[in-house]
């Protein structure tokens, strides 16, 4: 399944195909000379015998036996390699020939000409367009950055897969991207937070296919704590099973470190930790430094990703916070959902400051503010249920209007960028839906199965705004071009458009 999912700005990821090693590289070559040699002696071998005759029934009598004594193979050992070649793909079989080098066979050289067409395919191109993931199967989590081509690029149709993944250590319930210019001494913009069911937040570098650990880790039991107390003996493990019992072992002695008792690991938290997972984060575009957390530990923090310490703790809520979203226009307002069916809205510059709240339906899902009306934002809940408040109407405001949008959690929500009245929701009865929100009296412009199972994660590209992505159940991302739909085009066509951002 797929938890959750991000859009990656156009621009912000320095990524390539990893080059593949040079099979007639020099090391290689060498490593292999003798295998092989008796390899194409072996080839040799095969090919005379076909030579002989269709199938041992047509050989006429004796005919296998001189084609033994010509090859000689009493004296296989001593013969040399060459010699032997031109004597078996010599003149008695005039039809084959033999190349000491494969630049020199035209047939090894058409295989290479087809490969260097090929070798760009999977190398990031101008108009792809980038999502990250994190994904959960079989017990194992991966962070996923996926490539999407559009028809105008292909030439043909759609085109979507995944460029690398990142190991994950525990299941991932929440990912926000992160364009902070260096992190953890690792240079670029193009990162990825994630919320797990341990109370650390990691930080990931992108553009690193091959990393196996984050740049920056905030909260959470201390690695060095975590390995220092190892005590998994590998060779007691069958092999296909030690990395994945290495993995739980580990998982139980970080949860023994969080519940204080003594499976190997006796260590306090980092300061200003979470002390349960991490269901919620939000990157501030306005301070790329600056990250927000929501727990099940029912708090919300503000990271400092420069120093990884946390800057302040909300606690205003009294469940789970599930999630939260930065204003747009006002970058110290933070707007958190919780379990507790309640939203608010906190000044992150006076995290003791009174804080206004609104009551809701049932418990959060999902939160967004409004890019038309900067003062609005939605929530979100489990009941289906989409509401939207206006922040200047006072704590405890009745809420401007009250969508039931889905029959089951609404677990997205998302505005065009390009068309600020038109609003996206996804939802687990598997359905994306797309609302004409204008005067804020919601209809529904379209509906659309995009058969990713039940919907976990969604949202729009900035960078294009007609494609929707979304993820769930079944674990791979959908992408919906939402110009396809003609009542959309009719609606906001003019507004949207199919160019590349």
């Amino acid at each position: 399944m797929i938890s959750a999912l991000s859009w990656i700005p156009k621009g912000a990821a320095n990524l390539a195909t990893p080059a593949q090693p040079d099979p007639a590289s020099d090391s290689d070559v060498n490593e292999g000379d003798s295998d092989n040699a008796e390899i194409e002696q072996a080839q040799r071998v095969a090919a005379a015998l076909r030579a002989t005759g269709a199938g041992p029934s047509d050989r006429e009598p004796g005919a296998e036996d001189e084609a033994m004594a010509e090859l000689n193979l009493e004296d296989y050992d001593e013969s040399d390699e060459d010699e032997s070649g031109r004597r078996i793909f010599g003149s008695s079989n005039p039809g084959m020939a033999f190349y000491k080098d494969n630049k020199q066979d035209p047939y090894m050289a058409q295989i290479a000409d087809d490969e260097d067409s090929d070798a760009g395919l999977d190398e990031v191109q101008p108009d792809d367009h980038l999502i990250v993931t994190s994904r959960s199967e079989d017990d194992v989590s991966y962070l996923e950055v996926w490539v999407y081509q559009e028809a105008e690029s292909t030439g043909d149709v759609p085109n979507i897969y995944v460029h690398h993944d990142l190991l994950l250590p525990a299941f991932p319930l929440s990912l926000a991207w992160v364009g902070c210019e260096r992190l953890g001494g690792a240079p670029g913009r193009n990162f990825a937070a994630v919320g797990t069911s341990d109370p650390g937040i990691e930080i990931w570098d992108l553009d690193a296919s091959d990393a196996v650990e984050p740049v920056v880790t905030l909260g959470g039991v201390p690695r060095e704590a975590v390995l220092a107390s190892e005590t998994v003996d590998e060779d007691d493990m069958a092999p296909a099973e030690g990395k994945m019992n290495k993995k739980k072992k580990r998982r139980q002695q970080a949860e023994a470190a969080l519940a204080g008792t003594s499976a190997g690991v006796n260590q306090a938290l980092r300061p200003g930790s979470h002390t349960d997972a991490v269901l919620g984060l939000a990157w501030n575009p306005a301070s790329p430094n600056v990250l927000a957390s929501a727990s099940a530990d029912a708090s919300a923090k503000i990271w400092d990703l420069n120093t990884a310490q946390c800057q302040a703790t909300l606690t205003h809520h009294s469940d789970k916070v599930q999630a939260l979203a930065w204003n747009p226009a006002e970058a110290a307002v933070l707007l958190t959902a919780a379990f507790d069916r309640s939203a608010a809205l906190a000044d992150v510059r006076l995290p003791t400051a009174a804080t206004p709240k609104w009551e809701l339906s049932a418990d959060a899902e999902c939160a967004a503010w409004s890019i038309a009306q900067p003062t609005q934002f939605l929530v979100a809940s489990e009941d289906g249920v989409v509401a939207c408040f206006d922040g200047r109407a006072g704590a405890g405001s009745a809420p401007i209007f009250r969508l039931a949008a889905h029959d089951k959690p609404t677990c997205a929500i998302s505005f065009c960028a390009a068309a600020p009245n038109l609003l996206a929701t996804a939802s687990a009865d598997k359905l994306v839906k797309l609302w004409n929100v204008s005067g804020n009296q919601p209809s529904m412009v379209a509906s659309q199965n995009l058969k990713a199972g039940s919907v976990f994660a969604g949202g729009f590209s900035a960078n294009a705004p007609h494609l929707f992505a979304v993820g769930g159940a079944k674990g791979s991302v959908a992408v919906w071009d939402v110009l396809s739909s003609a009542a959309v085009t009719s609606s906001f066509g003019r507004a949207i458009s199919r160019a590349p951002g």
